[in-house]
């Protein structure tokens, strides 16, 4: 398991994943982010308000900003944010060449969902 604010992928999540497919073996990646992530929220305040945080919490929103509905759309809900950054992570991994490849031999799949704090239940995407 990797974990990271906002399911952003850097450098040393890119590393363990793919240490996981190529040297462990791994059959399944799945990219689980949840409802209410408070890290896709500041992102999309960020966004909305265009303050951007000091530090390196401001790679965070960087990565997530992308997810955000363009310009002038009225949905800038929580869910549908989380949603579209799941997906572009999922784009992401699979055309990353060491899961590519592993991809089109099916030897794994990348998934996605989102963990319902509530419920305790997974939404597959």
């Amino acid at each position: 398991m990797v974990r990271s604010a906002g399911h952003v992928l850097d450098r040393a999540v890119m590393g363990s994943i793919e240490f996981t497919v190529t040297d462990l073996q791994v059959s399944l990646v799945v990219v689980l982010g949840h409802d209410d992530c408070r890290a896709v929220a500041a992102a999309s305040a960020a966004v909305r308000t265009g303050h951007r945080p000091a530090g390196a919490r401001q790679f965070l929103i960087d990565q997530i900003a992308p997810a955000m509905p363009a310009a002038g759309s009225a949905d800038h809900s929580l869910e549908k944010v989380t949603r579209s950054h799941i997906h572009r992570t999922l784009a992401t991994l699979r055309h990353a060449n060491y899961l590519k490849q592993a991809i089109a031999a099916r030897r794994i799949d990348v998934v996605g969902g989102i963990y319902r704090l509530e419920s305790g239940r997974v939404e597959m995407l």
